[in-house]
């Protein structure tokens, strides 16, 4: 049973003949429709033509959950975040389509329909670029609150050491600087959660595509081959990859839209801030390129120690 099917069996045991009939026309309609506006207008009804009610899933059901997709745990989900993944599902043609929809749909969304959104990450196609993405913009909101704590620690300081306010005062202060503590820690438990989800399935994708092509060339083949090398191949260059979508995809994301909020933020507060930020930002990529070529170094030293253990493997072997 696929996870579109799951859904709509779920469904049709919970919801009443009306509602149900809405729910299978919305779905034929979005199948059959040729542009994105049926399904942007049907996600928007749901809850009109729904309700919210929670869906309710007994142990049955969780295990076809369980047997529909890996790691899929929709005990929490409501019928209204049921039927807008349902919804996403049916309109799903390929993936890169489905990523123009999905992206148009959270730019639009309201808390409700981000929340259901999120929650059905584990049944979209290439789960991994969307759990990407989702890391991505919950580091640039992270990023974001940096701009309310700083507002609220300063004001604080100044109402302490310059105007002596009394400390009922404060109060309001301390609860924003604490919701965005809090916040920011979600965020980035959150961001880390995904990023660290999505490189596991893209590692243990590509180390299944190595597998399926080392047995594609045949026990010849192998033979010609240090096993070392091999070792190397599936272990070291795969978690390597870790790097890349698990680090430098997140800080590209938060780069790219932090500073640009610190900036109109410092404008706001005070224009010759302001403008010396302004003047500084572009030295930042100056100093990275420094980092970079750091690490380069770095890692042309660490080559060596690879191209040993790449020699390593066959002669404890006896090769």
């Amino acid at each position: 049973m696929t996870p579109a099917a799951a859904l709509h069996r779920w469904l049709e045991r919970r919801l009443d003949a009306p509602a149900f009939a809405w729910l299978g026309e919305s779905v034929a309609g979005v199948e059959a429709a040729t542009t994105d506006r049926e399904l942007f207008r049907c996600v928007s009804l749901v809850s009109r033509k729904l309700g919210k009610a929670s869906l309710g899933l007994d142990d049955g059901e969780l295990a076809q959950a369980e047997q529909a997709r890996t790691r899929w745990n929709p005990s929490l989900w409501t019928v209204d975040q049921a039927a807008r993944v349902r919804l996403l599902l049916a309109a799903s043609a390929d993936i890169d389509a489905f990523v123009r929809r999905l992206d148009q749909l959270c730019a639009t969304a309201d808390v409700d329909e981000l929340v259901a959104f999120y929650r059905g990450l584990p049944l979209y196609p290439d789960p991994p670029r969307h759990r990407l993405r989702a890391a991505s913009v919950c580091v640039v909101l992270s990023g974001w609150l940096l701009v309310a704590q700083a507002a609220a620690i300063a004001w604080t300081v100044q109402q302490v050491l310059v105007v002596r306010a009394p400390s009922r005062s404060l109060f309001t202060a301390l609860v924003l600087l604490l919701a965005c503590g809090l916040m920011r820690a979600v965020l980035t438990w959150l961001s880390r959660h995904l990023a660290d989800a999505a490189v596991e399935t893209i590692r243990m994708g590509l180390r299944a595509q190595l597998i399926r092509r080392l047995l594609d060339c045949g026990p010849l083949w192998l033979r010609q081959r240090r096993s070392g090398e091999l070792a190397e191949l599936m272990g070291t260059h795969a978690e390597a990859m870790e790097g890349y979508f698990g680090g430098y995809l997140l800080a590209r994301a938060e780069v790219a839209a932090v500073p640009l909020a610190l900036l109109v933020a410092a404008f706001c507060v005070d224009r010759v801030v302001g403008t010396i930020l302004l003047l500084t930002l572009p030295l930042v990529p100056v100093f990275m390129m420094l980092v970079g070529w750091g690490a380069e170094a770095a890692s042309r030293a660490g080559s060596c120690g690879a191209q040993l253990g790449v020699r390593a493997g066959p002669v404890a072997a006896g090769q």
